[in-house]
């Protein structure tokens, strides 16, 4: 047996097979990293494709749903118009709630906190739908399973930038060849040429996406400090001693040097001012009067990705759940001040959400203080975070179909009265040329 002679090697034998580096916090070939910096084998290559394809779909069937809402509201006949002032809930309006505690519970997710699996899964189920970066039942990565803990970085940073942009794409080409939309499209089509449909259509998406934008691109400068070399016992043996740190995407890659300064930094830069301030500037100068709010909540979740993003440079996790519940604070603060939206409904579901949210940011503390809870004592705790969650997607979801399936019938008994005006007029034409009255001719329909 070859004896061990180096310190790397030492250390790589205290990690736990599949992780790998300082803190054995990086991981080998054929897995991926979470956010809890836990390496999980990676699935089968089929299935990585699979589940990638399936979020993928799911995240432009959301985009072309939302799109749909909107116009469909907007263009909506007079009738629809006088019930919505009566108060009626607008079905964009709360599908806009239900994304954003979606992308918000997406966010305290990614706190390294060690959640039970069923929070983990449905905060999967929300990346895929949403389109955040996903860690929870495939990765980028794992399609170059070979590749060591530099490799897995690169590529994960690299499909967080670059997807969203392919749904984008797709979205806007759907759009464009789709007829499954034929009547919001005529009625938009009266008013807004393709051009400015496609912008539309790329203003909805960035709002889904830019959370998974923000948190990819603020992603390259966070970093965390191990040891100072000055500081504890024996520093002079400390080996993870750099002064800016380790690179969170890979604990192995010293940050602001080498390879990260010459290559993630430059993107990382590009990227914080095109994504991160690009999509909430733009909202503000370009968009109508009254959309400065998309700016608003924009720039809201900017905030609770840097605190999720850099929080983990604090050296304890409870002082960044504490800063994260202060930001949801402000954030409620700031939301029942502006009173941005007209239905009370509305208003009532964005309290719930903000509600719910805080909570289970408070409730994530039990995870952490005193060396957290036994393996007894989480399962109560994570059912009661997953069941309000749940809870109010749920009630979401089924205001959501309700309304939609009332649109649905509305559509259908217009529709019904246009067939039998026709059957009618047909009926009367045919009458006539017989030269028998629509009255007298209703005996041979018999």
């Amino acid at each position: 047996m070859t004896p061990v002679n180096t310190t790397t090697a030492y250390q790589q034998l205290q990690c736990a097979p599949g992780y790998t580096s300082n803190l054995c916090a990086a991981c080998e070939p054929w897995h991926f990293i979470n956010a809890e910096f836990e390496c999980r084998a990676c699935p089968p290559l089929w299935k990585n494709s699979l589940l990638a394809v399936a979020a993928f779909l799911a995240t432009i069937a959301l985009v072309m749903y939302t799109l749909y809402t909107n116009l469909d509201e907007n263009y909506s006949d007079d009738e629809e118009d006088d019930q919505a002032s009566l108060g009626q809930d607008s079905l964009a309006d709360l599908l806009k709630v239900a994304i954003i505690h979606a992308q918000y519970y997406i966010i305290i997710m990614r706190l390294p906190v060690d959640y039970p699996s069923d929070l983990a899964k449905l905060s999967g189920a929300l990346s895929a739908v949403t389109g955040a970066e996903n860690a929870v039942a495939y990765s980028y990565s794992c399609f170059f399973p070979a590749d060591a803990s530099d490799g897995q970085a690169r590529i994960q940073l690299l499909g967080a930038l670059l997807v969203p942009f392919v749904v984008i794409v797709t979205s806007m080409f759907v759009w464009g060849v789709s007829s499954n939309f034929y009547r919001v499209l005529s009625q938009a089509d009266a008013t807004l040429d393709l051009n400015t449909q496609l912008w539309v259509i790329s203003v909805v998406a960035v709002f889904i996406l830019y959370p998974g934008w923000a948190q990819a691109a603020l992603s390259v400068f966070s970093c965390y400090k191990i040891d100072d070399g000055q500081t504890g016992l024996y520093p002079q043996n400390q080996k993870a001693a750099w002064r800016h740190g380790y690179w969170v995407r890979d604990m192995a890659q010293e940050c602001y040097t080498g390879v990260h300064l010459r290559l993630y930094v430059p993107i990382g830069i590009a990227a914080v001012a095109v994504l991160c301030f690009g999509p909430p500037l733009a909202s503000f100068l370009i968009l109508p009067r009254y959309f400065w709010w998309e700016s608003v909540l924009m720039l809201e979740e900017l905030a609770l990705v840097a605190v999720e993003v850099f929080g983990r440079g604090l050296k304890s996790v409870t002082h960044q759940i504490l800063v994260m519940l202060t930001a949801f604070i402000v954030i409620s603060a700031i939301n029942i001040t502006c009173k941005p939206n007209r239905l009370r409904i509305i208003t009532m579901f964005e309290s719930m959400s903000m509600t719910v949210l805080s909570l289970t940011v408070s409730l994530s503390l039990f995870f952490v203080v005193d060396d957290g809870l036994s393996a007894a004592d989480e399962k109560p705790v994570g059912a009661l975070i997953l069941a309000i969650n749940v809870v109010l997607l749920a009630t979401f979801l089924g205001v959501l179909l309700r309304d939609t399936w009332n649109k649905l019938m509305g559509t259908a008994s217009r529709a019904n009265h246009i067939a039998l005006a026709a059957l009618t007029k047909m009926k009367g034409n045919r009458s006539a040329r017989k030269g028998v009255s629509p009255a007298e001719g209703d005996g041979l329909w018999c």
